[in-house]
């Protein structure tokens, strides 16, 4: 998301990721993972470049581990969707 990343390059604070799972007795298991330390450089693109592809890349590693949390969320947000 490139609003995160332009915060964080002009505040220079640090981020750490969350997710939660849903556990089969209703409760949920909250998973924190801090998020890399780039490093500020001089270039902005590149910076905020660099911080979209460690989130997407944590995202994607999120969802190979634990597929059935998001496609399932995915599939049942969209099931009344209507098409014209």
């Amino acid at each position: 998301v490139r609003t995160v990343a332009g915060m964080l390059r002009k505040t220079g604070c640090g981020i750490v990721f969350t997710y939660a799972l849903l556990e089969k007795d209703g409760r949920y298991r909250i998973h924190i993972e801090e998020g890399p330390e780039l490093g500020l450089t001089a270039d902005d693109e590149r910076f905020i470049g660099a911080y979209q592809r460690a989130h997407n890349d944590v995202l994607s590693r999120w969802i190979m581990a634990h597929p059935e949390h998001y496609f399932g969320w995915f599939h049942r947000r969209f099931k009344d969707t209507i098409n014209y």
